[in-house]
């Protein structure tokens, strides 16, 4: 028995920046491709969307579960567990995952937030689905996916801010009867960066909109030390990632070369081209998305796929290496076989 992703839906927020208007509205202390760290994380990014301030996280993933499941006609009364992750919530407490399932009318269905994972909060969860599912918990697993970093996470006067972008991505986990699904694992954590990636109080910070300012989460800021914590994350993308990749491929018992994608997080081109070097992947096998919609955190491997299946470039019974590094405090790769 196996896991197979049965659909995939998405929804962009309403707001396109392309990166003349950010560059025209925000004013970043470091130039936009002004040194060798700008270039390595805004490299290939041409726009990002951004939520409307007072949208509502639940509000954009209902859009997104919505087009996920009308996609194979998969009426909503019948999905049985919500898994639900944002960067971001609109509550302290409770979570956005119960307002989700009312929100589309999936009565039967239980639900989880997950909070913590970064941008390998979409493996993290695609890892408990499988292990639900693989398990006889439950028949199927939605799990939905809001980037809010553009609006909510980002000071856009530092430089890292002209990256991130919002989208909501959801995706549809169904029981197979073939060995579809999860086929090697590694997940890695170092909390001893946890002090040089996280969220702290910036005075000076700016926001996307002002009317944001008096949220709850306030003048609180996506945080990286400029100094320990660039090196770390360059570690983390240079090393800690590469060393999962291989991990996950030898407990698969697979090489890179029975590869047929490789699917990654997109922060930015250049630490792509790097894990492409590194672990020896021509770049056709590795598709990008970042120009489309910039990083967008935990949704980009999930939009990534999507585009794939837009295309009819996925074929049954083929493995993807999916990788994803996430602040440097996390790194998580998988080996499925879709």
């Amino acid at each position: 028995m196996g896991t197979k992703i049965a659909s995939i839906g998405y929804q962009f927020p309403r707001v396109r920046v392309s990166n003349e208007e950010w560059s025209g509205k925000f004013a970043p202390k470091t130039p936009l491709l002004g040194n060798d760290f700008t270039r390595f994380i805004a490299e290939g990014v041409e726009q990002r969307f951004y939520m409307e301030p007072g949208a509502l996280v639940d509000e954009i993933a209902a859009e997104a579960a919505t087009d996920c499941l009308r996609r194979v006609n998969f009426p909503v009364g019948e999905v049985e567990h919500i898994i639900h992750l944002s960067n971001v919530s609109d509550v302290f407490v409770n979570g956005d995952g119960p307002k989700l399932q009312d929100r589309i009318g999936a009565r039967g269905a239980s639900t989880v937030d997950l909070a913590g994972g970064s941008c390998a909060g979409f493996l993290i969860g695609l890892n408990m689905a499988t292990a639900l599912i693989e398990a006889g918990r439950y028949r199927n697993v939605l799990l939905s996916c809001v980037s809010n970093a553009g609006t909510r996470a980002a000071d856009h006067r530092d430089v890292s801010g002209s990256t991130v972008g919002d989208l909501a991505t959801s995706i549809l986990l169904v029981r197979s009867d073939d060995d579809a699904g999860l086929l090697g694992f590694c997940h890695e954590t170092r909390g001893e960066y946890y002090h040089l990636h996280t969220h702290k109080e910036v005075l000076d910070g700016k926001r996307t909109w002002e009317a944001d300012a008096g949220r709850h989460w306030g003048k609180h800021f996506f945080y990286i030390d400029h100094r320990d914590g660039i090196l770390a994350a360059q570690q983390g993308a240079g090393v800690h990632a590469p060393n999962a990749a291989r991990r996950a491929l030898e407990r698969a018992n697979k090489t890179v070369g029975d590869m047929q994608w490789f699917v990654t997080h997109q922060p930015g081109s250049a630490p792509m081209k790097l894990w492409d070097k590194v672990l020896g992947f021509d770049a056709a096998r590795h598709p990008n998305s970042l120009a489309e919609v910039g990083n967008v955190s935990i949704c980009s491997i999930p939009f990534t796929l999507r585009r794939m299946l837009d295309k009819a470039a996925i074929e049954s019974g083929q493995l993807m290496l999916f990788l994803t590094p996430a602040s440097g405090q996390h790194v998580i790769s998988m080996v499925w076989r879709w």
